[in-house]
């Protein structure tokens, strides 16, 4: 039986971005049924900006062993996702949510491109097969009536960190280790399972160390091991 996952994520965080490409490759090679929730870390603050020395230490080596391109050089700017965030739910009320979020990951990570500037996103809108148009206004209207960290279906389960991935009863914080991937996708375990730190540190850095996170806001530069609040 195919696996139903829930996928929390934001669109500033590199880890966030490298997992959803985990998950999309084995849903369409197991059939698993994913639901993507974006989350903002702390809404109205900007998100951090990673220094030039994680992203290559951390970020870029994870990606390379994922097999996913990164840009070399990391975001320069701090981004509110808040517009992106709003931008999803739209597209996926519309069956364009995940066109919409490759469009707007790649723009971050890949291109530099300003993710919380509206007239960058209409024109992902537009590449993701959205009429600009349309989302243009829906943002606008959204921006008015939306509250910043939508409950019910997404509020049921506490997130405090991006990525997050529940199944059931099994909770992944951070990228998957093979192990708890394996696990996710057999639909099996039962409880929380601890941060996978262990498969995003760099060798000879102590756990200590590894424990900032990047949603602090407390921070201008920041380490990645999950992205959240602590």
């Amino acid at each position: 039986m195919a696996a139903d996952i829930d996928f929390w994520f934001n669109y500033s965080c590199p880890l966030s971005f490298l997992t959803r490409r985990l998950l999309l490759r084995a849903a369409q090679e197991s059939g698993a049924r994913i639901r993507s929730h974006p989350f903002e870390h702390r809404p109205g603050i900007r998100n951090a900006v990673f220094s030039q020395r994680v992203w290559e230490h951390t970020v870029l080596p994870l990606a390379a062993r994922l097999d996913v391109p990164m840009g070399e050089a990391p975001p320069m700017s701090a981004t509110d996702t808040r517009p992106a965030s709003r931008g999803y739910r739209y597209a996926r009320d519309r069956k364009r949510g995940e066109a919409y979020s490759d469009q707007v990951f790649s723009a971050h990570f890949q291109e530099q491109a300003g993710i919380g500037d509206p007239a960058v996103l209409e024109q992902l809108a537009g590449r993701a097969g959205l009429d600009p148009g349309e989302f243009r206004a829906a943002l606008a209207a959204r921006e008015r009536t939306e509250h910043p960290r939508p409950t019910p279906e997404e509020g049921k389960i506490p997130v405090t960190l991006t990525p997050t991935i529940v199944s059931g009863h099994l909770r992944i914080e951070g990228v998957p280790t093979a192990e708890q991937f394996h696990r996710l996708l057999q639909g099996a375990g039962s409880g929380r399972l601890s941060r996978p730190g262990g498969n995003v540190r760099p060798s000879g850095r102590s756990a200590a160390s590894d424990r900032a996170v990047c949603g602090r806001q407390d921070r201008t530069v920041v380490e990645v091991v999950e992205c959240g609040l602590h």
